[in-house]
């Protein structure tokens, strides 16, 4: 499923409905390249939440606490699966927080509950959605 993201409007609409959607437990990677938008849109769902998200890319992992639990982890500076299990990676997929993933590629194989991939395309950007958690609402 993609969509054009032509403003924060957008985004936001966007967040809205997957916001609906989202279970604790839920795991949600985001792909895109640094700038695509994958920080500001986890802030965007931490605000219906009622809380707010910052950049984890210094400590790796922002706990937040609104509505609904989430997780924001930020794997960018990591190298091996291994350095992903040293922060706790496998503790924090296990738990009921809705785990927000920059950077997932790492983990390899994991299994995913959305996917939302951020991109540049034709001077637009845009977003992709992917997996199962999307049978849950409607887009």
């Amino acid at each position: 499923m993609k969509f054009e993201l032509k403003s924060l409007d957008d985004t936001t609409s966007i967040a809205k409905k997957i916001a609906e959607i989202l279970e604790s437990g839920d795991v949600v990677f985001l792909e895109g390249d640094l700038g695509t938008g994958k920080t500001t849109f986890v802030n965007e769902i931490a605000k219906i939440y009622g809380t707010l998200a910052k950049s984890p890319t210094f400590s790796l992992v922002n706990l937040y606490d609104g509505e609904k639990r989430i997780s924001h982890i930020d794997l960018y500076r990591l190298e091996t699966i291994d350095e992903a299990y040293n922060i706790g990676i496998e503790e924090i997929l296990d738990d009921d927080t809705i785990k927000f993933i920059e950077w997932p590629e790492i983990l390899g194989d994991e299994p995913f509950d959305l996917k939302l991939t951020f991109k540049y395309e034709d001077g637009k950007r845009v977003l992709y959605l992917e997996g199962d958690a999307l049978k849950r609402g409607d887009f």
